[in-house]
């Protein structure tokens, strides 16, 4: 389908719609003022032959009106059995009533219209329409009134038949020429959208040409109309595209080579770090185990031990971060009990006076889909930041299910984040507080790298803190399927 060819149907549509809602409206209208017409014609006419009923000698008509008028209300007929169909009687005679609903006339008449007699004889006028014989009368009631004083009623009737015939004929009338005149129109606005819309198409297959590897081709412009302005202006803008993404291509390749370099140091330093550490570590614990060493020697030896420890730590931290980054951190799936991991967060020695930590293990157990050795550092690297982030206080560790995943929160009463630090506390190596030494306040890495693990597991963190009050950490994992 061609770029225009939606276009082309909706003009056309839209067209068509508004000539039919002209074409409809204004034979509505057409329609509703001939009947309407007709309507007021008829009235005046039963208004006529009702005022010669009752006032014969008073009506004012041209010659040729009055001959008609008065055939048509002639009253000295002879009287016809109401057994007959009504079909059969004159509807223009008019029928006139005492009071008593008793004709002044023949015996047998009756009023055509029972209620509009009952309204007139209250002193109305009235204009009704009924049906008899299969057909519908309008029928005009009208008081008969004497020196002020009403005396009777006088109803004549006028077949509508002619009337709604038609109505009909305009009706169909209107059903055939409505649609054809559509379908013209319909005709005519597609070939024409399609004359107007030629050049767009060949526009856009023009700019479907230029790829974004050759954004040094133009549009063709032809002639000052508004698709030539249209033109000019698709120009300017390749024009401009093409100095971005000279500029973005740039600024890529800086970035790109940036971050190999960034992946590069972290990758080499761990590395390279990791087998002196090594071989510390062995020679450290291998003099601790040995009799006969000096005070101060395992003074010493035991501070190295311990130094290696925490750099041993920073070197794991970095590795894995260097492996989240290069999309090398894969944790092997599998049900992992919720109580588990945070009984197991839990298990770690507390000062006396530091804070105590409220373990509330979902009631049944629940399953979470991941790597158990992963999900415990998360929860450990959690508890270790809460904790040495509250003197005194509890520390509440929480599980439950929400819409086929698990939440865990990690929540603590302690000193609390300020807001301005909250969108960077998972950044690497940042500190809240930067003149906190390292081995009160950590290295930086642990909320980066409970972020790594959450991604990498497919699920979500949030940090939520008010100073003074405390943190809550959530964590949104995957429910395991069981």
């Amino acid at each position: 389908m061609k770029l225009g060819s939606s276009v082309r149907i909706r003009l056309t549509l839209w067209n068509v719609g508004v000539l039919a809602l002209v074409l409809g409206g204004f034979g509505s209208a057409l329609c509703l003022s001939i009947q309407v017409q007709q309507q007021d014609s008829l009235e005046r006419d039963l208004e006529a032959r009702a005022r010669l009923a009752m006032h014969p000698a008073e009506v004012q008509v041209s010659p040729a009106r009055s001959a008609r008028v008065a055939d048509s209300a002639l009253v000295e007929r002879p009287a016809m059995p109401r057994s007959m169909k009504i079909a059969e009687l004159d509807y223009r005679r008019p029928l006139t009533f005492d009071l008593r609903g008793r004709s002044q006339q023949f015996r047998d008449d009756r009023p055509w219209d029972p209620a509009a007699y009952w309204i007139a004889s209250r002193g109305r006028r009235w204009v009704s329409s009924v049906r008899a014989d299969d057909q519908r009368l309008l029928v005009l009631s009208a008081p008969i009134r004497r020196k002020g004083t009403l005396v009777g009623v006088v109803q004549v009737a006028q077949p509508l038949g002619e009337r709604e015939r038609l109505v009909e004929s305009q009706f169909r009338t209107l059903l055939v020429l409505v649609p054809l005149a559509l379908l013209v129109a319909g005709v005519g606005g597609l070939f024409l959208t399609n004359n107007a819309l030629r050049p767009v198409d060949q526009m856009t297959q023009a700019a479907v040409d230029i790829g974004a590897g050759d954004l040094s081709r133009r549009l063709e412009v032809r002639g000052q109309d508004e698709l030539a302005r249209l033109a000019l202006t698709f120009n300017s803008m390749i024009a401009r595209l093409e100095g971005t993404f000279r500029g973005l291509e740039n600024a890529y390749y800086r970035l790109e080579g940036a971050y190999e370099e960034q992946q590069r140091f972290t990758g080499d330093a761990s590395h390279e770090l990791r087998t002196p550490l090594t071989r510390i570590k062995g020679m450290t614990s291998l003099a601790l185990s040995g009799p006969g060493c000096f005070d101060e020697y395992r003074d010493a030896v035991i501070v190295a031990d311990q130094a290696a420890d925490v750099m041993s730590r920073i070197v794991q931290d970095l590795l894995l971060l260097a492996r989240s980054d290069a999309g090398q951190l894969t944790p092997s799936l599998a049900p992992v009990s919720i109580g588990a991991l945070l009984r197991r967060a839990t298990d770690q020695p507390l000062a006396t006076t530091g804070p105590r930590i409220v373990l509330q293990a979902p009631v049944p157990d629940l399953m979470v889909a991941g790597d158990a050795d992963h999900l415990a550092r998360l929860l450990n690297n959690l508890v270790e930041n809460a904790v040495r982030h509250t003197a005194t206080g509890e520390i509440i560790l929480a599980a439950r299910q929400e819409a086929g995943r698990i939440l865990i929160t990690v929540t603590d009463t302690g000193e609390g984040i300020p807001a301005e630090h909250l969108p960077h506390v998972c950044d690497r190596f940042y500190r809240v507080d930067s003149a906190r030494a390292r081995g009160d306040g950590g290295t930086g890495l642990g909320l980066a790298i409970c972020q790594s693990i959450v991604q990498a597991h497919g699920g979500s963190m949030s940090i939520d803190s008010t100073v003074g009050v405390g943190t809550a950490v959530q964590i949104m994992l995957p429910a395991a399927c069981v």
